[in-house]
């Protein structure tokens, strides 16, 4: 059968409960055919996992301090250090296993600055 995936839907909600993403690198966001620019690419990590996962096979795991890039459309900034949540993000496993994930969304909301950023906001 063709065209199955068109039809799962990753739950980025309940995904994204209890996890914290902390700012690592800010770049570009381009079309890799037309070179267009789409908007901000913002490297995160999970520095917060409190989900309740379903082991399998005895096997425990968290994705605790795994990377997780955010496609920001049209832009955003955000400071390395930075604590963000996405706003309206859809996200979708891709790869041969599934186990990778793309997340697109409208925005991201600085909901903790960096350290370095805050100090300069209080000169």
């Amino acid at each position: 059968m063709k065209g199955l995936a068109q039809f799962r839907k990753f739950d980025w909600e309940n995904f994204s409960k209890g996890k914290t993403f902390q700012v690592t690198a800010v770049s570009n966001w381009t079309d890799h055919d037309t070179g267009k620019h789409l908007g901000r690419r913002v490297e995160s990590v999970i520095t917060m996992d409190t989900t309740s996962y379903e082991f399998r096979r005895g096997e425990q795991f968290t994705n605790l301090y795994e990377k997780i890039t955010f496609k920001v459309e049209g832009g955003a900034e955000a400071p390395i250090g930075a604590t963000v949540i996405p706003v309206e993000a859809v996200a979708r496993c891709y790869g041969d296993y599934q186990n990778q994930l793309s997340v697109v969304c409208k925005t991201l909301r600085v909901v903790l600055q960096a350290p370095a950023a805050a100090a300069k906001g209080q000169n």
